[in-house]
C-alpha cells in the first residue's frame, strides 16, 4: 500500500512537470497560429478588401478560433479594434504572454483606422514582431520545458526517496 502511494505521488510530481512544460509549448503553438492567422488577415484586408469583422471571422481557425470569433463579435457590437482586443483579452480567450499581448494591442490600436495599404503595412510590421516573439517562445519552450519536466521527475524521485 505504501509503495503504491509513493508511486502515485512520484507520478503526480512528474505530471506537474509535464503540465508546466506543455504550457510553454502551447503558448508557442498559439503564437505561431496567431501569426499564421494575421498573414491570412492581411490577404483578406489587402487583396479581398473584406471588412474587418468579416475578415476576423474568416481567419478564425485552429488554436486562435475562439479569439478571432470573440474579436469579431466585439466588432459587431460596435467596438473599435482596440476596444475589441481589450475586451477579448479580458474575457480570457488567450494567454500569449505579456510581450505578445503588447505587440497585438499596439497593432489593434490602429487597425481599421486607415486605408488598406497602411493596414497591410501595419500587419507586416506586427507579423515580423510576432514571429520574433514566436521564435523566442519556442526557444523558451525547448529549454525551459525540458528543465520543468526534469524538475518534476526529480521532485517525484526525491519525494519517493524521502518517504521510503
Amino acid at each position: 500500500m505504501r509503495i503504491a502511494l509513493l508511486l502515485v505521488l512520484g507520478g503526480l510530481c512528474t505530471l506537474l512537470g509535464h503540465t508546466a512544460a506543455e504550457a510553454l509549448r502551447q503558448r508557442a503553438r498559439t503564437l505561431a497560429a496567431l501569426a499564421e492567422s494575421l498573414a491570412r488577415l492581411r490577404i483578406e484586408i489587402g487583396f479581398s478588401a473584406t471588412p474587418l469583422e468579416s475578415a476576423a471571422r474568416r481567419v478564425a481557425h485552429g488554436e486562435v478560433e475562439l479569439f478571432w470569433n470573440a474579436f469579431a463579435d466585439c466588432l459587431a457590437d460596435g467596438l473599435d479594434a482596440a476596444q475589441a482586443f481589450a475586451q477579448t483579452q479580458l474575457d480570457g480567450q488567450a494567454d500569449w504572454g505579456e510581450r505578445a499581448e503588447a505587440i497585438f494591442a499596439d497593432f489593434a490600436g490602429g487597425l481599421g483606422k486607415s486605408d488598406r495599404q497602411s493596414q497591410c503595412a501595419r500587419i507586416d510590421e506586427t507579423l515580423l514582431r510576432l514571429r520574433r516573439e514566436t521564435e523566442a517562445s519556442e526557444t523558451k519552450a525547448r529549454e525551459s520545458g525540458k528543465l520543468r519536466f526534469s524538475l518534476g521527475v526529480m521532485a517525484g524521485m526525491a519525494l519517493i526517496i524521502v518517504l521510503l
